[in-house]
């Protein structure tokens, strides 16, 4: 960028170096990703206790160190983006290169938690598990379309950044993931109602969103699985809409990845973490009632090595027969396999 009339006050301002329209939505973008940062840290502190707890009750399966990478690969990838839009950065497009990939990791490891219910619930179908494995890996390989349709150059000699769009088609790689999203929450949510109570007999868009006939840790398993849809399919929305309208400014094609990046992670780590130390917290009261395992789960799902991931019914002590072990001859717990 040529550098700002000799009559400015202050030549080392880089806003200087923006006419007035740039400046403001520079501003605007700073402002937010900091905003951002800030939700992020909050969310990180507020969780510590949890985490901790998951740190210590966690095998290290591929699942556990995905929630992982996407906790700390978000908030490296908003670090970055701050600095960018703060400065002073010596190198504009390294930094640039370590956000893309920040964000690169933080997405793969988001959607693998995604992908873990998915291989839970059709632990006992191979080519079914095995179709979303692979669906996963072209997700994650579009994902590389960033790396080469983002640019950043610097405000002349201010060691200041500002990121523009080169190509259009990483929008692409959104309309992917909007793809393997929908097929798994859709996956998911009918097997899910395939277990319900028996007593239901028609299945309705209330029963489908409220999951009202089914057990609680199945109920959260679903609503969980809906919010997250819901947040990454807006979002991704919102993304293509900036990214494909020319009238829009380049900066906020930008300025709206980064916080839905932060949210999505956040919504996945959270149901995650949620659905796992509830079934720990309740295996828990339950050897304390002396309530056998067998009693309290049906192991619709194995413990996948894969996932880590259960999915449950609940104990109601009218319901099971201490002779009739839930999951193998009690009506209201059928058999998955």
């Amino acid at each position: 960028m040529d550098g700002p009339p000799t009559s400015f006050l202050n030549p080392a301002v880089y806003l200087n170096y923006l006419d007035p329209n740039a400046a403001f939505d520079y501003e605007v973008t700073r402002n937010v990703y900091i905003a951002t940062l800030g939700a992020m840290i909050w969310d990180i502190l507020s969780c510590v206790q949890q985490d901790w707890k998951l740190l210590r009750i966690s095998k290290p399966q591929p699942v556990f160190f995905a929630y992982y990478l996407s906790r700390l690969g978000t908030l490296s990838f908003t670090i970055f983006y701050v600095l960018d839009y703060t400065g002073p950065i010596e190198n504009c497009q390294k930094l640039l290169n370590f956000s893309t990939a920040c964000f690169f990791v933080s997405v793969a490891s988001t959607d693998f938690l995604f992908l873990a219910r998915v291989c839970a619930v059709y632990c006992h179908k191979k080519p079914i598990y095995i179709t979303f494995i692979l669906l996963w890996i072209v997700d994650v390989g579009v994902l590389c379309l960033f790396f080469t349709g983002l640019e950043v150059i610097p405000i002349a000699n201010t060691k200041h950044c500002i990121n523009v769009s080169k190509n259009e088609y990483v929008a692409a790689s959104l309309l992917v993931s909007i793809l393997f999203d929908t097929m798994v929450y859709i996956f998911v949510t009918a097997k899910l109602l395939s277990t319900r109570n028996s007593s239901e007999k028609k299945t309705t868009w209330r029963t489908i969103f409220s999951g009202g006939s089914l057990p609680r840790l199945s109920r959260a398993i679903m609503q969980g699985g809906q919010q997250y849809y819901l947040i990454k399919v807006v979002g991704s929305m919102m993304m293509i809409f900036f990214w494909l309208v020319p009238s829009i400014p380049s900066v906020y094609r930008h300025v709206v990845a980064v916080p839905f990046v932060g949210i999505a992670s956040s919504m996945a780590c959270r149901v995650y973490r949620k659905l796992k130390l509830e079934l720990v917290d309740e295996g828990e009261r339950q050897r304390i009632q002396g309530v056998t395992a067998d009693a309290m789960f049906t192991t619709c799902v194995q413990v996948a090595p894969l996932t880590e991931v259960l999915i449950t019914k609940d104990v109601e002590a009218a319901t099971c027969d201490s002779s009739k072990p839930c999951g193998r001859s009690d009506s209201n717990y059928p058999d998955c396999t």
